[in-house]
């Protein structure tokens, strides 16, 4: 994150091959539009995607799916998909605010993301809304997917989902405040974070 404004990510080629480090670059022009720009590592630009004239933002990462699809969201609630080329796949509307929420995606290409008061939503690769899960309170986080496709994430709760978007199974009581992503261990343990007044630490 550079001034609040930028993400930038890159993939660094192996040492034993030439090529170029790609970098990608999600930009906010206040009260302008927004870009995703490609830069190759001489500085040439290979594309830059703008959205239209509006006040939304990028205030999360990115995430790349196995085709080279980038799927992001903005501050204004829109989920978007774009091509390796830098063309619009596709955007929908998830909620009213997506300010922090970065998509996850499954081993299958499902893409997941949380929708704040909305819950999590499940896309397939072509746009389409695979299933949405109403949650019990605002999901502003992204899950994480287990080897087994469970996806986990918080709203006030822990939860757990099937791969078909039904609950699994719901752990609440942990802290007043949920809002970081679960990380999950090689062997199947489940980490948190949490804010809360009553209780913070990572569990």
């Amino acid at each position: 994150m550079i001034n609040n404004r930028e993400i930038i990510a890159s993939r660094r080629p192996h040492l034993k091959t030439t090529g170029y480090i790609k970098v990608v670059i999600l930009t906010w022009v206040i009260f302008v539009s927004c870009c995703a720009e490609v830069l190759a590592e001489a500085g040439d630009l290979v594309w830059k995607f703008e959205m239209e004239v509006g006040l939304e933002g990028i205030n999360s990462s990115p995430a790349i799916g196995a085709d080279g699809s980038i799927y992001f969201c903005t501050t204004d609630g829109y989920l978007y998909s774009l091509k390796n080329d830098g063309s619009m796949n596709w955007r929908y509307k998830i909620s009213s605010n997506t300010n922090y929420m970065s998509p996850s995606i499954g081993y299958d290409g499902t893409i997941y993301v949380g929708a704040n008061v909305n819950g999590l939503y499940a896309f397939n690769p072509d746009g389409s809304v695979k299933w949405q899960y109403v949650s019990n309170g605002s999901v502003n986080s992204s899950p994480a997917i287990g080897m087994d496709g469970t996806l986990y994430f918080t709203d006030n709760s822990l939860n757990a989902l099937n791969s078909d978007g039904s609950l699994k199974w719901s752990i609440s009581g942990i802290s007043s405040m949920l809002l970081c992503s679960p990380a999950l261990g090689n062997d199947g343990t489940i980490y948190i974070g949490s804010g809360g007044v009553s209780q913070s630490g990572c569990f």
